[in-house]
């Protein structure tokens, strides 16, 4: 099995971008390293794990994790956000 996170390269500036990839009713999210030498386009979300009784399966790089649900209301609002204004709708 391939590991959720990999080693990121301080000389690199490298950070862990989370790609939400929606599929139906599941979310699946694909987490890699990247470059902030590459100066990649990216939104950010801030979240506190708060109430972690609750929780619900999501696919990481193929894996099934679970999360808190408020985390996937929130990743679900972001991916929701961006279909919005890729398609040019806004609220």
């Amino acid at each position: 099995m391939t590991p959720l996170y990999s080693i990121l390269y301080v000389d690199q500036k490298e950070i862990s971008l989370m790609t939400v990839i929606p599929i139906d009713l599941q979310l699946a999210l694909s987490l890699e390293a990247v470059s902030l030498l590459e100066k990649p386009i990216f939104s950010a979300v801030s979240y506190a794990w708060v109430d972690t009784s609750r929780t619900e399966d999501v696919i990481v790089n193929s894996t099934f994790i679970l999360v808190p649900v408020s985390l996937v209301c929130a990743l679900a609002s972001v991916c929701y956000c961006q279909e919005n204004e890729t398609s040019g709708k806004h609220h």
